[in-house]
C-alpha cells in the first residue's frame, strides 16, 4: 500500500509541475494528460525493448550503502556486536 501512495504522490506532484499552477482550465488539463499519457507509452515501449536507461544513484548513496553492507557483514560474521553497529548506523546519519 505504502508504495501505490508514493507512486500517486510523486504522479500528483509531477502533474502540478506540468501544469505550472493550481487552477488550470479543462484544456490545459486535458493538454498535460495527452502529455503524460504519450510520455508513458513511450517509456513502456522502451522498457518492453528493453531500452530502459538505469537508473542513476549519487555517489554519497552509493557510499552509504557500501558503508551499510559493510556493517551488516560484520555484523553476520560476529566481528562487531549489535550495539556497535548501530553507533556507526548513527554516526554515518549525523
Amino acid at each position: 500500500m505504502l508504495y501505490v501512495s508514493n507512486f500517486a504522490e510523486a504522479w500528483n506532484r509531477r502533474f502540478e509541475t506540468l501544469v505550472g499552477h493550481n487552477n488550470p482550465t479543462i484544456w490545459k488539463t486535458i493538454d498535460v494528460l495527452g502529455d503524460d499519457a504519450a510520455e508513458a507509452a513511450t517509456a513502456l515501449l522502451r522498457h518492453t525493448s528493453r531500452r530502459m536507461e538505469p537508473r542513476r544513484v549519487r555517489r554519497n548513496v552509493k557510499d552509504f550503502t557500501k558503508k551499510l553492507r559493510n556493517l551488516c557483514e560484520d555484523y553476520d560474521s560476529g566481528r562487531r556486536d549489535l550495539r556497535i553497529c548501530l553507533r556507526a548506523v548513527g554516526d554515518y546519519t549525523n
